[in-house]
This record gives structure tokens, sequence and C-alpha cells, in this order.
């Protein structure tokens, strides 16, 4: 189970899953621990999927498909029969799930509005790299390069190294998944209201963006944080990863100067890391303080932040 409770909150709602690889069948297995029943409609062919990705079928099938049923039209059936039996099927579902690339459903015979006109409580949910318009629609791609268009990608590794390669994919779940898992609940409470579906275009670019959250905001203070030297991408001793003396690592995540003061205490680290630590700390302090604010400038009187304002490097 994906999501940490015995709710069967979507009981009663028939999703039509038409997707393939990891973000679409990952919402899915979410949408089924909520309780709705999800069909699978999947191509004849073996075709690259999350069912036959590496390293492991036996093992990665079962986390992404629970209370699933397949659906896949005989080898033998016509594209137009195929199409026909799908519409047929969108009759009586509630939530579509595609990741073709924008277009691919409207050459069909499928895209939202054809599907809508007959059944206009139905939520699509379109999943793709860059959204269903723009110069970069109809752009392939995968996880990685939707973390690196997003600014994601520079926020890992070192300092002195190339961005690191994140071990997650963080486009396909929280990017692609979570954010359409959002958007459908939203849909499904939106349509409980004006008996409306509607078409959910959920770039994985632009969710995940939302990674930059912080960033944006230390860049719109004027105090952005080179890789690998910020307070939580390790440039300070207290919120790093340590190699241990048996070959593994260890996390140490103790931001407050008592929690890693007693840290040191219990490893028998030198106080002299403590007090360095605080020095640092006093010199960061000392330097947003004496930053000027960005909107000074501008105002006839100079700046008139208040004292704890300048030292956040935030404006008036």
């Amino acid at each position: 189970m994906l999501v940490p409770t015995t709710s069967e909150s979507l009981a009663g709602l028939r999703v039509l899953d038409l997707s393939r690889l990891l973000p679409g069948p990952y919402l899915t297995r979410i949408l089924a621990d909520l309780g709705a029943d999800i069909v699978k409609v999947e191509a004849p062919e073996a075709a690259i999927s999350c069912a036959t990705c590496r390293p492991s079928s036996a093992n990665t099938a079962p986390v992404l498909r629970r209370s699933t049923t397949a659906s896949a039209p005989s080898p033998w059936t016509s594209a137009r029969r195929s199409v026909a039996i799908f519409r047929a099927m969108a009759l009586q579902a509630d939530i579509v799930v595609e990741s073709f690339r924008p277009g691919v459903l409207d050459r069909l015979g499928l895209g939202y509005a054809t599907l809508a006109a007959r059944n206009p409580r139905l939520i699509v949910c379109s999943i793709s790299g860059y959204g269903q318009s723009g110069a970069l629609c109809a752009a392939p791609g995968h996880d990685l390069g939707y973390a690196a268009r997003a600014g994601v990608l520079a926020l890992f590794g070192p300092a002195d190294r190339a961005p690191q390669v994140p071990g997650a994919q963080l486009a396909d779940i929280a990017g692609g998944a979570l954010t359409s898992a959002i958007g459908i609940l939203a849909a499904v409470i939106e349509r409980g209201r004006t008996g409306r579906g509607q078409h959910l275009d959920v770039s994985m670019t632009r969710g995940a963006a939302a990674f930059l959250a912080m960033e944006l905001a230390r860049r719109c203070a004027g105090t952005p944080e080179p890789r690998g030297e910020g307070l939580l991408s390790g440039g300070v001793p207290c919120y790093r990863v340590y190699r241990t003396r048996d070959g593994r690592y260890m996390a140490l995540g103790a931001l407050e100067p008592k929690f890693f003061a007693d840290f040191c205490a219990r490893a028998g680290a030198p106080t002299s890391v403590t007090k360095a630590w605080r020095g640092a700390r006093r010199a960061r302090r000392s330097s947003a303080s004496s930053r000027p604010c960005s909107r000074a400038a501008t105002r006839p009187n100079g700046c008139r932040c208040s004292k704890a304002a300048r030292a956040a490097a935030s404006p008036c």
C-alpha cells in the first residue's frame, strides 16, 4: 500500500489506465489504495511498461498494481473496433489516465472533447514531460531530462563537481504521479459541485519545479546558495553525510546548535568543532544583516527594514 490509510474514500470510482512506464501506474496505484477500481488497458503486444521494466518484473509489477483489472484488445481486433470498445468503456468510467505524447489520443478519436461529449462527468488526466502545449510539448524525454529542464538537477551534488543524477525519479513520481493525484482529487470534488469533469494537463517538468521553492525564495531575497555549499545541501558540518569506520555512511541532521553539540560530545569530537560552527553561524548572520535591502534604492529615505528582516535578507 502506497497510501497509509485503510479508507476506501474513492470506492465506486472507475479509472481507465492507458499509461505506461512509471508516473501513470504509480498514480493509479495510489488511487487503488484509496478504493478506486482501476482498469488497465494495454496493447496486445508486450510493450515497454512498468510491468516489464528491469530489474525484476516479478517484484515491480505487484507494487504498482493493486485491485487492477487488465484489459487488452485481441491481436485480431481492428483499430476501429478497439476505438469503439474504449469509447464504450469510457461511458462507464469516471477517470481516464494517459501518458501519450500530446495529440495522440485526438488522432485516435479518443481525445478529451470526444469522450466528454458522450460522458460530461469524465475526468481525463494527461501526464507528459512538458505539457499539452508549448514549444517542447512533442519532445520525448525521461525523468532526468525533466529534472534538468526544471532546474532541480542543479541542486544535487558537491560544489566542485557536475550535478549528480538523483537516485529517485523526482519528476516521474513527484512531478507526475503525485501532482496528478492532487489534481484528480480536486477534480472529483469540483465535479460533485458542478456535475462536470475536466481535462488535467500535468507537466512533469512543471511539477518537478516545486522542489525549487526554497532556492527560488533565496534568489528572490538575493541570497542564492551555490550547489553543495548551502545550509541544507551539505555546506555545513551539522547537516551532512559522513563515512563511518565500517565503510558505511551516516546521515547527520542536527541543525540546532544544541543538538550538534550533543552529537559531537557523544561522538568524541573536539569542542573546537562546535565552536567553529557557532562562529560560522555568526558570520553568516553578520553578512546577511549588512547586506543592503533590495528596495533601499527605490525609497527616498533609504531602507526602513527591521533588523530581523535585514538578517533574513528579505525585502522591505
